[in-house]
């Protein structure tokens, strides 16, 4: 987000665009085993979103501090998919919660300009005891061909060979060309040349 801001603000006349964060939510870890049917396969995801309005007079500053703030809203909004939520989903009243989920997602096609989006998802607890029968692998790559429906993605994987997380980001080349740049970024990462 640093660098989309330090991007616009480079633009005259542009002011920064609307923030949307999403992390992914692994639901079946967070569900009673009495709602999962014996014959339900795949994931059963929601995003957890978190929208950020950038001021005009912070669009160019980045501090600990809003890092900070982005982490407590994300927090907060995985911490809504608890089994009270869960609950909601049951049922025929359950398809007008996904209905209303769904309405809200939608409800960010409409901004104007078209908001940015971030997501997230973790999958360093998935893959740790991958083994297809020549032990565990010491790398795992994420994504092959990359293309716009996977911009401003990361994805967190374990490393096998140790207890490092290793962060596979997509983003657009000036973006990333900044990121690489960012001291705030490069005090928590090694990038890969």
């Amino acid at each position: 987000m640093a660098a989309s801001r330090a991007l616009s603000s480079a633009l005259a006349g542009t002011s920064p665009k609307l923030s949307i964060v999403a992390h992914v939510v692994n639901l079946r870890p967070r569900m009673n085993p009495q709602m999962l049917l014996d014959n339900t396969i795949g994931n059963i995801i929601l995003l957890a979103p978190v929208v950020l309005e950038i001021l005009e007079e912070t669009a160019t500053n980045s501090s600990d501090h809003e890092l900070c703030d982005l982490v407590n809203l994300l927090h907060k909004s995985l911490n809504q998919y608890n089994s009270e939520y869960l609950d909601t989903l049951k049922g025929k009243e359950g398809f007008g919660a996904i209905c209303d989920y769904l309405d809200f997602m939608e409800e960010g096609t409409f901004i104007k300009p078209p908001p940015e989006i971030y997501t997230f998802t973790s999958w360093t607890r998935i893959l740790n005891k991958l083994d297809f029968g020549w032990g565990k692998p010491f790398q795992i790559g994420v994504i092959g061909k990359v293309g716009p429906v996977f911009g401003n993605l990361t994805i967190f994987v374990a490393l096998q060979c140790d207890q490092q997380i290793e962060a596979w980001v997509t983003l657009e080349e000036k973006q990333m060309a900044m990121l690489e740049k960012d001291a705030q970024f490069l005090a928590f990462a090694s990038p890969n040349p």
